[in-house]
């Protein structure tokens, strides 16, 4: 064969259900939520975080934001099933999917109460791939429920 080129007019576009040629994307193609037919590299991975450096990337894998007060509600979240009211400032936080193990990281944030003015902490613990707890109390050490509670998970 002297055209090697030969392959190409006869090999279809790969895509989710067919075999063939893969394109990769570029940082551009790659933010377009409605491409599905090219691969991408780590590169394009990177870029479309809008990353720099040679640090890895490690994604969130769950979130929420909800309201801690009377009948807890989530706001919003990402996969998170659902936050049970374990009493005063005391809550429980479950996953849509497990985690990988129990060893990862919250970064929690709390807004403004409005019945205290004093000011307010968080923590978590007791983590399971499925679950893990989190509290909201008072510098006096004392529970209380707060109006705006988000939480981050990265594993």
């Amino acid at each position: 064969v002297t055209d090697p080129s030969w392959w190409k007019k006869t090999t279809p576009d790969a895509s989710e259900t067919e075999k063939g040629i893969v394109k990769f994307t570029n940082s551009t193609e790659a933010l377009d939520e409605t491409n599905n037919t090219t691969a991408m590299t780590p590169k394009s991975t990177r870029e479309a975080f809008n990353a720099t450096g040679s640090a890895p990337v490690f994604a969130c894998r769950a979130w929420v934001n909800f309201d801690g007060t009377g009948v807890v509600s989530i706001r919003d979240s990402g996969n998170v099933s659902s936050v049970a009211d374990n009493g005063v400032g005391d809550y429980t936080i479950s996953f849509i999917t497990e985690m990988g193990n129990a060893n990862y990281s919250t970064a929690c944030g709390i807004g403004i109460y409005t019945g205290n003015a004093n000011n307010r902490l968080i923590n978590t613990g007791d983590f399971t791939t499925t679950s893990f707890n989190t509290k909201t109390f008072f510098v006096s050490n004392s529970y209380g429920d707060v109006d705006n509670i988000n939480v981050s998970v990265f594993n």
